[in-house]
């Protein structure tokens, strides 16, 4: 074993000369240990990295400024390493390249703070936006040596040059080439050939003056190939496609359609109007809404959640599955869900006309919008009908009936999913869909004005939509707004699980409570500044008013999307944890997820809890038998894996996503005709204009080049380049119409 670590924490723990014995001791290491121990102290001294003050006795050198963290990469090489949370004290270091040994990205290593260089980490550009690389406080460090790896398989594109092979990573912050063997000495069949998809496994890289090295163990085909791409992410993930044989014998084992028994004690709900609302080409429905017409202008809304846990009994193969994937993974053209399909498409959705287990929260209101009354039970549901959020939006808008009818999905889905078509609805059967559709809209409407008077953030951007053809490449690219029949659905969902986190802290109960923490305030300076480029005067942006004000004047800016992005980098990432610690960007103090168990496992954890909860209170519908309970130590623990699956999951779906829009301009580049595109001038540089398309959000560079570098000069504020000639000037948020020169798939 390697001591090398916990030698370091205890010296530094410590901050005095520590002997050996002492060490050993406090590690409670046996003989055997022991002799690892000094294997580790030996690489440690011929580093530099401790020293022998006196015999038998031993201290770092320089402790202060040791630090041991996470090492990330930039894509033009530098890096830094961000300190472990126990190292509050200490600032991320930045490395230079060159200096970060055989660290490859997310490496854990230990590095040593070093005097900052004359001149280096300048900013060049006033307006360039504020980067890993923008804070001068920052101090700079060497990588000392590696702690342990992220990865021992990377995937790439295999490569030739003159007599060796090397293999480019897929990842760019993968900046090193690993070199590898001839594809006849590849270990696997076929063998690749240049240009491949490959899989590699690192050898062990000890020198950091020379190429790290690998061998090929899985070849998925050319490079840039839908297949290729899409196994390649997988792996990159670690996202399985397939389920165990066990977990797939359980689901098979479960009946395929609910049982009387499984309806016994439940409320019965089936004669309620219930509508599910979701986007095209969804099979796995979470949720519903239905809705009762109570005395006078009142009414009574459902919010209705599958009931996973009726099927997924805590401990069983299912459930390990469930929590090890932590959550569903939306890919551009394909899903990888949490549960078995024969679950999540099929027993626990909410399908059209077939009866479901759920959990209900109900909502009884005034016309004024005034929550008057709520209840929870376990029930037993029926959907009138699915809709897509155009078919709802249409709903919403649109009185002539004839007109509503020809509202069809543009999928070519399987009936269950896509439900009966609008059109073989009667007149008195569509006039009731819309009815009820504008009356639960009009109380979303004031939900949603009383949660941003609160000063809940409206953060919501258009959703980008890739289009694929049969073969699985991009073909078209639509924006989906968050339009009244989006906002609808979702207002009721934070409402249902804004009281849910509630009931379960008033019944003292433990749960998964989804925080959203305050942003740093250094990171609302460089906000403040950042905004300020743009021409958008900022308040104190600590205040929430100021905040609210900021996205306010974002919505409204030419730039608005660039905005929104920076805006969103300098929010905290919302997590799960034990305790409720609030969620700055709703601004609520309980909330907790509890609407979406078929995709996240946390819904599923919290519907436990919610069983105890209704067992505790002696509620019509609870079970009869004591449910499942979690202690605190298990709930601490799931918090902390369901943020890192989160984490890792969105990191697919966006690099998913952003293989796709590259496939989809590469495509362009080799048509007959190049396609125009509307863009705005996100930033001003030397070399050229960052534009940012409005259509995709997808970013851009127009070198100098391209604009006859002889015409133009770039103005002394940074903010244009001017027509020597003319004086006409590209200007900071100016719209400009282009076209794409060039596609780097290397550099994403």
């Amino acid at each position: 074993m390697n001591y090398i670590e916990p030698i370091i924490h205890l010296l530094k723990e410590q901050n005095k000369p520590v002997s050996i014995e002492t060490i050993g001791d406090t590690l409670q290491l046996n003989k055997a240990q022991m002799s690892s121990l000094s294997k580790s102290m030996d690489e440690l001294l011929s580093r530099g990295i401790i020293q022998e003050v006196q015999p038998g006795s031993i201290a770092l050198m320089d402790g202060d400024t040791i630090i041991v963290g996470q090492l990330q990469f930039q894509v033009n090489g530098k890096a830094w390493v961000q300190p472990d949370e126990a190292a509050k004290n200490h600032q991320r270091l930045m490395i230079a390249p060159g200096h970060t040994d055989v660290g490859f990205h997310q490496d854990r290593v230990l590095a040593r703070k070093v005097e900052p260089r004359r001149g280096s980490w300048q900013l060049r550009g006033r307006r360039r936006r504020p980067s890993s690389f923008s804070r001068p406080k920052d101090p700079e460090g060497h990588v000392l040596m590696v702690l342990g790896r992220n990865t021992e398989t990377i995937t790439g594109t295999l490569r030739n040059k003159s007599s060796y092979y090397f293999i480019v990573a897929d990842n760019p912050r993968i900046v090193q080439e690993i070199m590898v063997p001839p594809p006849e000495r590849a270990l696997c069949e076929p063998k690749p050939s240049v240009g491949d998809k490959v899989l590699v496994r690192l050898k062990e890289w000890r020198r950091g003056r020379s190429h790290p090295e690998g061998e090929i163990i899985e070849t998925w085909g050319t490079s840039h190939t839908p297949d290729a791409e899409q196994k390649a992410l997988l792996h990159q993930f670690s996202l399985k496609e397939t389920f165990p044989e066990t977990v797939l014998a359980e689901a098979a084992a479960l009946p395929t359609e609910v049982e009387l028994v499984a309806m016994e004690g439940r409320i019965d709900c089936r004669n309620l109007l219930t509508v599910t609302i979701d986007p095209e080409g969804s099979e796995d429905f979470d949720d519903a809404l239905s809705l009762e017409y109570l005395e006078g202008d009142s009414v009574r809304i459902g919010v209705h959640i599958a009931d996973v846990g009726a099927y997924v009994q805590p401990g069983s193969a299912l459930d390990r599955e469930a929590e090890h994937r932590g959550n569903s993974t939306y890919l551009e053209g394909q899903v990888i869900p949490m549960l078995p399909s024969v679950l999540s498409n099929g027993l626990c959705s909410l399908l059209e006309d077939e009866v479901r287990l759920a959990k209900s929260v109900f909502f009884s209101l005034s016309a004024e919008g005034n929550i008057t009354d709520t209840s929870l039970a376990n029930t037993v549901i029926r959907s009138n009908k699915r809709l897509t959020y155009e078919q709802a939006y249409c709903l919403l808008n649109e009185d002539n009936l004839e007109a509503v009818r020809r509202n069809a999905p543009l999928t070519d889905q399987e009936p269950r999913y896509a439900g009966r078509p609008l059109s073989e609805l009667s007149d008195l059967g569509l006039e009731a869909l819309r009815d009820m559709v504008q009356t639960i809209w009009r109380q979303a409407t004031l939900f949603r004005e009383k949660r941003m008077a609160q000063g809940s953030l409206d953060i919501n951007a258009p959703e980008i939509k890739i289009h694929l053809d049969q073969e699985g490449y991009a073909r078209s690219i639509s924006q989906q707004d968050d339009d009244e029949s989006h906002q609808l659905v979702e207002e009721f969902m934070l409402a249902a699980n804004e009281w849910v986190a509630r009931k379960l802290i008033e019944a003292g109960l433990n749960a998964i409570h989804r925080v959203h923490g305050s942003p740093e305030t250094a990171d609302l300076d460089e906000l403040h500044e950042y905004v300020g480029s743009f021409g958008i005067q900022a308040g104190d942006l600590n205040e929430r008013g100021e905040m609210v004000s900021l996205l306010r004047m974002i919505r409204e800016h030419p730039n608005s999307y660039t905005l929104r992005v920076e805006f969103l980098r300098k929010l905290q990432r919302a997590n799960y944890r034990l305790d409720p610690e609030g969620h700055y960007g709703l601004n609520k103090k309980f909330y907790v997820h509890f609407t979406s168990p078929i995709r996240r496992y946390a819904d599923l954890v919290n519907h436990r809890c919610l069983d105890t909860y209704l067992f505790q209170t002696k509620l019509k519908s609870a079970s009869p038998t004591q449910p499942y309970s979690y202690s605190k130590a298990e709930l601490k623990s799931l918090a902390q894996h369901l943020s890192n699956t989160e984490a890792n999951s969105t990191e697919a779906e966006r690099e998913s996503l952003k293989l796709k829009l590259l496939e989809y301009f590469e495509r362009e580049l080799k048509g007959n005709k190049r396609k125009q595109f509307e863009a705005v001038i996100s930033n001003i540089m030397s070399h050229g204009l960052f534009v940012e398309l409005t259509e995709t959000g997808a970013w851009g560079l127009v070198p100098m080049e391209s604009l006859r570098r002889d015409r133009y000069t770039l103005h002394p504020n940074r903010d244009a380049l001017l027509d020597r000639n003319t004086g006409e000037a590209f200007r900071m948020g100016s719209k400009v119409r282009v076209a794409v020169a060039a596609v780097d798939r290397f550099k994403r």
